[in-house]
This record gives C-alpha cells, structure tokens and sequence, in this order.
C-alpha cells in the first residue's frame, strides 16, 4: 500500500494544495435520517463533497481514478464486476440486513462509517 501513496505524491502533487471552506460535519445516531441529510447535501456539487465508497475503501487518486476508467467502459466493467461476484461468493460474505436497506455502489457518495461496518463484519 506504501507504494499506492508514493505514486500519488508523484502523479498527483496538486492534491496537497486544495483547501476546504467552512466544512459541514454529519454527525448523528444510526436511523435517525442523516444518510439522507447527507445524500441531499451532497447533491449540490458546488458547494459539498463527499467521498465515494470507492475513496473510502481505497484512498489513493491513482486507484480512484483506475476504477472510473474501468466503469467508464462497459467490457471492462462487466469483467471486473464478474470478478468482485465471484470474489465475494469466494470470500462467503453475504449482505447484512444494513447493506439490505442501504444500497452502496463504488461511485455513489457514502458515509465514512460504511468502512467500518464492512471491515469489522
């Protein structure tokens, strides 16, 4: 993984010098309405960000930008999601009743709290 961030510092330099004015923090119990609070924040581009399930799970640019090239391209794409069914029947991880109820998706904004419920299942 050390080497994902080394390449980052080379490809991406830039990323260091981006700023973050009167950010806006979600914090609330499970069930009480902040993943939607969160999801309509979020649909002003302009003015929030959120990161993708895909940056939480893998917080390096040049991967984040890696799995967009594969999902821009619906041959690749296709390959790669026959691979991740494969792996996580592989793994024998099935869907918690929280995943039932929260659909996910690499490139839809989620909360940071995701992670932790996917590792520690």
């Amino acid at each position: 993984m050390q080497f994902l961030w080394i390449l980052d510092e080379v490809l991406y330099p830039g990323y260091r010098s981006v700023t973050l004015e009167s950010p806006v923090f979600v914090l609330a119990p499970p069930r009480t309405g902040s993943t939607s609070l969160h999801r309509v924040l979020c649909a002003d581009q302009d003015r929030f960000f959120a990161p993708q399930l895909v940056e939480l799970f893998f917080p390096f640019i040049t991967v984040a930008r890696a799995l967009h090239y594969v999902h821009d391209r619906p041959v690749l794409k296709a390959s790669v999601l026959q691979f991740i069914d494969w792996f996580v029947l592989l793994c024998g991880i099935r869907p918690t009743e929280t995943a039932t109820r929260h659909p996910m998706g690499l490139f839809t904004v989620d909360e940071d709290d995701i992670t932790l419920t996917v590792c520690c299942m």
